[in-house]
């Protein structure tokens, strides 16, 4: 999928001008910020991007240099996309004027041209030297000037990763317009405050901010800013993807409906945006809407043909209503760069490789939508917008707009050609290309370039002439590094490296595919800045780099046989593999929440204790890999100060499609009373037990090489509570490893388990015992609009009659303002909720049930991130009675993100619903086993559940599904 042209995200273009003091660049169009990130992948899959809004630009002819040099001047280049030119002339004014106020204006400036470039140090330094001029400002003009150079500083701080700094920056810039009555302007820059609170997670504080601003424009006169202000603020809200009801409700007057969902508050300011563009009679604000719906609807449509189980007419709905969101923008734009956009996001949706697959699919019935499609005959209707493209494109000025959109179509020109070989020719596609490069050269745009001999290189590599295509990317890959541009490089690393497995240089490719993983690490925060499209680009683009540089790490190479010095490199690359599959996990947690996890966090081969191992089953294609990680053992170098951990590979020739299989066996008698239930469930878990625990291992000198279980069994000789640690790959995190059966009992039977999840375990110390321990123990028996839980109560009894303090909040008293302010007055080592929740992959459907509504994951986060929990975290959260998404397999995803965004260290949870008699006798087990000398909390769920199965002997459903995800202490 190409990159999707918005109509506005939360930033604007800033220019700063000697008239008035302070400008910005065509205030009614209220661009968004220069900074905007651009992410495109250059697979042969799905291609995405955010690009600044386009308005309708300067022309320019080129990117000459004046004799006489002015700010209007440099304005007009920057604006024209000539930054280069544009930061040559913002430097002669610095150096030829001798005017604090000139020179500060300048040096703002300065750093928002050096932003567009790249020139990341450059730019802190002109900005930093602009707020040293700006105190000899008179007085009249400081504080205006003061907002704005703090506009400008707050994008280079969220830019840099410094999101809570460039929080800070907008929230003073929005005091200062609010002291001078810009009221426009201090919604601007709340807006962009909340993008940044967006990428860290503080989701709730973003909603407030929000709202703010809508309140504040409410009684504002119309004008284009509000106008355009409005449908960014509707933008920001869908793409924050869940909204409190409750913030909703008391943001509305009286005249307003009172239970407005995301979806209606959204229509709501999307409809008073263009209401507000219909009066001034201005169709770019009304095609500025139209673009912004037609990319929510296309969101939701993509969206739910994502699902497991499609709602094919809600599918139809939403791609009916976005692709005629599209056509009003182009009916209204004419030839405008507007038109230009909507076009292309239409064909590139209609190209999609998704879209493309569930058309396919999708049943046929009498639904009016579909039979429009097929009227229309999608082929003929692809080649109109391709050839209506390229006449508008041959109409735009130069910028780096028409270099964006003509890399744009070329990409979905290639995705058009593999789906239709007859549909375009090469030659047109190297035409397109050819063209932004000249435009590129012209500008002197080192970035827009990097884009442009990347997707070069894409072209050749499509048409077989794959030498050319490495020598292309190897030039992009150049160019974006001469910039410092690490959003790009890394594409152009993973680019190269796949060219060189191609090829057959392994040794080449592990290194180019290390060097775009390290560039991902380092861009976590910039890769989750707000995107509407942020999980389709996760799993499109950025997962893939994860999975295939591990596919390619555990590869045969005929260099590594028989020498020790290859034993050090495959121990060294193992290293890597674990390092590379903890850190996809938590970038799916970072995906799951669109914001960063909580960084206090340690290896888990620095936690490894004698009696502990690391499990890190691997799902390829063909294959099982299976890492075994031990603790460090001084004894095999004792002059070695700090040992390594030993790290052991396992290998089973299981395909992937066989293990999705297997696992689904499983799941069907673990959720059943059935009779013959345990006989199925001890022969599917028996072939997923010999799948992992009889893999051999690779590389070993006996004779007869040693399973996994084996291995375990030598390792673990000798010590007290052996407890095994997960970290699970894929479809095996759909059940609880403890159901695994060898034979002669479950794997729960003879190791305490955890999941980590790639988390890297936060430190930890045991739980107290006795009254030291804290627990905080909230339910209901009796939810409104939820199946009674009539055993709640009796749990909850049971954990106020342990050896614990405990305070319980039950019934009435189980609301979300009481549970958050019991949050607040006491530090807990333990919170057990005992009622109804569900977890998910979706965030939007993993929640907890309090009485007076559904708690959200990102409010239930955000209060125990908010509590003194910050200096004395939560060690436990117990999930009783809570389940995950039916038919969802990665839905533990949503009980680590739980864990790990609420800082709490661990969490206990079952993988399906469990009766609430159960419950009880869990809760009593658990608490009575934590209560043991040296018992950790993994042990005691071990013990818990071996208690139960000796209860509840013919019932699965109730001892199986517990899984402890995080600290195993």
């Amino acid at each position: 999928m190409a990159f999707i042209f918005q109509s506005g995200i939360p930033f604007f273009r800033l220019f700063i001008e000697r008239s008035g003091v302070v400008a910005m660049v065509k205030l009614r169009y209220v661009l968004i910020c220069c900074l905007a990130i651009f992410l495109m992948f250059l697979g042969t899959g799905r291609v995405t991007a955010q690009l600044p809004e386009v308005t309708e630009p300067t022309v320019v002819i080129s990117c000459a240099i004046p004799s006489q040099v002015s700010l209007s001047q440099a304005q007009k280049l920057y604006e024209s996309g000539c930054y280069d030119a544009a930061a040559k002339v913002l430097n002669r004014i610095i150096q030829q004027q001798n005017n604090s106020l000139t020179q500060a204006i300048a040096l703002s400036n300065l750093s928002l041209t050096y932003q567009q470039l790249g020139n990341w140090d450059d730019a802190t330094t002109a900005i930093d030297t602009a707020f040293e001029l700006i105190p000899a400002v008179t007085s009249g003009k400081r504080t205006t000037l003061q907002a704005q150079a703090l506009d400008v500083r707050g994008q280079l701080q969220l830019a840099r990763g410094e999101s809570s700094a460039a929080a800070s920056s907008w929230q003073q810039a929005a005091q200062l317009y609010t002291q001078l009555g810009e009221t426009n302007r201090a919604a601007l820059s709340q807006l962009k405050q909340a993008q940044a609170l967006q990428t860290i997670g503080l989701f709730q504080q973003v909603q407030v901010i929000l709202l703010d601003v809508e309140k504040s424009l409410r009684n504002q006169p119309d004008s284009d800013v509000k106008a355009t202000v409005l449908r960014q603020l509707a933008d920001i809200l869908w793409t924050t993807g869940k909204v409190n009801i409750t913030l909703i409700n008391s943001a509305e007057n009286d005249q307003r409906p009172t239970t407005q969902a995301l979806c209606d508050k959204v229509q709501y300011l999307f409809n008073q945006s263009e209401f507000i563009g219909e009066a001034l009679n201005r169709t770019d604000l009304t095609a500025a809407v139209a673009l912004s719906k037609g990319n929510c609807y296309r969101y939701q449509f993509l969206g739910e043909i994502s699902k497991s189980k499609i709602d094919h007419t809600a599918a139809y709905r939403y791609l009916s209503d976005s692709l005629n969101a599209y056509q009003q923008v182009t009916t209204n734009s004419g030839h405008s760069l507007l038109a230009v956009q909507a076009r292309l996001n239409q064909f590139n949706l209609q190209v999609d490789p998704d879209f493309r697959g569930w058309f396919a699919d999708a049943p046929v019935t009498a639904n009016e939508q579909r039979q429009q499609l097929e009227r229309k005959n999608l082929p003929v209707i692809l080649q109109s917008l391709y050839r209506r493209i390229k006449e508008q494109l041959n109409s735009l000025p130069l910028g780096r707009q028409a270099v964006y959109a003509r890399v744009n179509l070329a990409q979905s020109l290639m995705n058009w050609k593999q789906i239709r070989t007859s549909a375009v020719d090469w030659s047109e596609v190297q035409l397109l290309l050819d063209e932004a490069e000249d435009q590129a050269r012209q500008l002197d745009d080192q970035r827009s370039l990097s884009y442009v001999l990347g997707h070069q290189a894409k072209l050749y590599e499509l048409a077989g002439q794959t030498t050319m295509a490495r020598e292309l990317t190897r030039q992009a890959l150049n160019q974006a590094q001469s910039i410092r541009a690490q959003d790009i490089s890394y594409q152009w690393q993973y680019q190269l490296g796949h060219l060189l497995k191609e090829h057959g240089n392994r040794e080449a490719a592990i290194a180019a595919y290390t060097e775009a993983f390290e560039t991902l690490q380092k861009l976590r925060t910039d890769l989750i800045i707000a995107n509407a499209d942020q999980r389709f680009y996760f799993r499109d683009n950025i997962e893939p780099i994860y999975r295939e540089l591990i596919a390619l790490l555990l590869a045969p190479s005929s260099e590594s046989k028989g020498s020790n010095i290859a034993e050090q490199v495959s121990q060294k690359e193992l290293n890597l593999v674990r390092q590379v599959m903890d850190s996809l996990q938590v970038a799916e947690l970072e995906n799951f929440f669109q914001a960063a996890c909580v960084d206090t966090k340690t290896e888990l081969g620095e936690t490894l204790q004698p009696g502990n191992a690391g499990i890190y089953p691997i799902v390829l294609e063909d294959r099982l890999e299976i890492l075994l990680q031990l603790p460090a053992d001084n004894s095999i170098n004792p002059q070695k100060a700090e040992a390594q951990p030993i790290l052991r590979r396992f290998s089973s020739p299981v395909a992937k499609h066989t293990i999705e299989d297997t696992v689904k066996r499983v799941q069907i008698p673990l959720d059943a009373y059935a009779r013959g239930a345990i006989g199925r469930l001890r022969t599917n878990s028996r072939e997923l037990y010999d799948d992992l625990f009889l893999a051999k291992e690779v590389g070993s000198q006996l004779e007869n090489a040693p399973t996994l279980a084996e291995a375990l069994e030598t390792a673990m000789q000798g010590t007290q509570n052996p407890t095994l640690i997960f970290v699970l790959d894929g479809p095996l995190q759909a059940i609880p490893m403890g159901v695994l059966y060898d034979g002669q009992q479950y794997l729960l039977e003879k190791y305490a388990i955890a999941l980590n999840l790639g988390i890297e375990v936060r430190e930890s110390d045991p739980l107290p015992k006795g009254a030291d321990l804290r627990v905080l123990a909230a339910g209901i028996a009796n939810p409104p609009n939820w199946p009674a839980l009539p055993n709640v109560t009796d749990e909850l009894a049971t954990i106020d009659n342990s050896k614990a303090s405990a305070k319980l909040l039950q019934e009435e008293e189980f609301t979300q303002s009481k549970f958050n302010q019991q949050l607040n007055n006491a530090n807990y080592q333990i919170v057990h909720l005992a009622t109804h929740g569900t977890f998910s992959s979706n965030r939007e459907q993993t929640f907890i049930v309090a009485q007076d509504g559904k708690i959200p994951i990102d409010q239930l986060s955000e209060w125990f991130r908010n509590t003194q929990a910050i200096q004395n975290p939560i060690e436990l959260i117990i999930f009783s009675a809570c389940r995950t998404a039916t038919g969802d397999d990665r839905a533990v995803l949503g009980l680590a993100g739980a864990t790990v965004q609420s800082g709490a260290r661990s969490a206990i949870a079952t993988l399906w619903s469990v009766d609430d008699k159960a419950s009880v006798t869990f809760a009593r087990s658990f608490y009575q086993h934590l209560e043991q000398p040296h018992t950790s909390r993994a042990v005691a769920l071990q013990q818990a559940q071996r208690d139960m199965k000796r209860i509840y002997k013919s019932r699965n459903k109730f001892w199986a599904p517990y899984v402890l995800i995080g600290s195993w202490r």
